[in-house]
């Protein structure tokens, strides 16, 4: 393992292109070392203003040909997230969906921002951010049944209320990238197996986003407009008011409708970008018009506008909204 010197501590591995300013050639401030030499993550430090791409491919658009974007398909992309994790998660669905036990089950790739949905304690009882699909998975009872997954997450889990704009944006590139990669599957040998891959694809019901409750809704609506109109995959955010450790926790019951929410919307509203809280007194919210309105309260969200609660949890489902939201995609197919 390659070692090198940051100040006066030895790194345990050589930093990533976009964890190093290329003007200093020093570590980001917010890139900061611990005892043991590993390069930690401090959303507290982060500030967009200082940071420079790092080779990511960009393209234009015609009616603004100056303005550089970045093409959201490109890993070297990514602000935070570790571009061999997603390319793992890939790998990682790819082999559960090949499972001799999986053939019937759905696949949802799991993308961890943080919040008190991850929180679990240690030997000492002090709570710390884990996530992981097993763990999820078990909290929601029977999900295992009817999914696999694989999993991405941000280096360090982020209290939502220093969620920003560029973490959200890095969650589109790890969307982009894993869905198109879907779409372009090759077999071990590089070589195109049309049906094979449809059988893949036809199995994968949306991403979920696991995140804190303070700005829950403002982060799916951030990522809602980040995605488009035209967005062919489902994507859920769940969060939850008290950790695993509480007596009467929303851990699985949010997971779950997070989970059902996939199964239910899978093949019939793709493009659907949704918030799933308050477990069976909540339901699947439109971020956009909900808002959080208490902290005491497994049901924590309110639907303020038409189109707000687009499936009711408290009749097991029986009350929908999707009306709203198929005329705002014919509406946008047609301007």
């Amino acid at each position: 393992m390659e070692k090198q010197e940051h100040g006066q501590i030895e790194l345990t591995k050589s930093p990533r292109a976009q964890q190093i300013d290329p003007e200093t050639g020093e570590l980001y401030p917010w890139w900061v070392p611990d005892e043991e030499g590993n390069i930690c993550f401090k959303p507290s430090l982060y500030q967009s203003s200082l940071y420079k791409p790092c080779g990511g491919e960009t393209f234009s658009l015609p009616t603004n040909p100056s303005l550089k974007l970045e093409n959201p398909f490109d890993l070297n992309n990514l602000r935070i997230i570790d571009p061999e994790m997603v390319t793992k998660a890939f790998e990682d669905f790819i082999k559960n969906a090949e499972k001799k036990g999986n053939k019937d089950k759905l696949g949802t790739i799991l993308i961890g921002t943080g919040g008190t949905l991850s929180m679990v304690a240690d030997s000492k009882g002090e709570l710390h951010p884990k996530l992981t699909p097993e763990f999820l998975m078990k909290q929601a009872g029977g999900g295992k049944n009817k999914f696999f997954t694989s999993s991405v997450s941000t280096p360090t889990l982020i209290d939502s209320s220093q969620m920003k704009s560029d973490y959200i944006s890095d969650v589109v590139i790890v969307m982009s990238y894993l869905y198109e990669r879907l779409l372009q599957w090759k077999n071990e040998g590089g070589i195109e197996d049309y049906e094979h891959r449809n059988q893949i694809l036809s199995r994968f019901s949306g991403f979920i986003v696991c995140h804190g409750t303070d700005s829950l809704v403002q982060s799916q609506t951030y990522l809602s407009f980040m995605l488009g109109s035209f967005c062919p995959f489902n994507v859920f955010y769940v969060g939850a008011q008290k950790t695993v450790e509480d007596r009467g926790n929303d851990v699985g019951a949010n997971f779950k409708l997070a989970l059902e929410a996939c199964e239910y919307f899978h093949g019939q509203l793709p493009g659907l970008c949704a918030t799933c809280a308050g477990g069976n007194a909540g339901g699947v919210y439109n971020g956009a018009t909900s808002f959080k309105e208490n902290d005491k309260y497994v049901n924590f969200l309110s639907d303020c506008a038409t189109g707000g609660k687009i499936l009711d949890a408290r009749d097991f489902g029986e009350s929908q909204n999707l009306e709203f939201f198929e005329e705002l995609k014919k509406r946008n197919s047609q301007s």
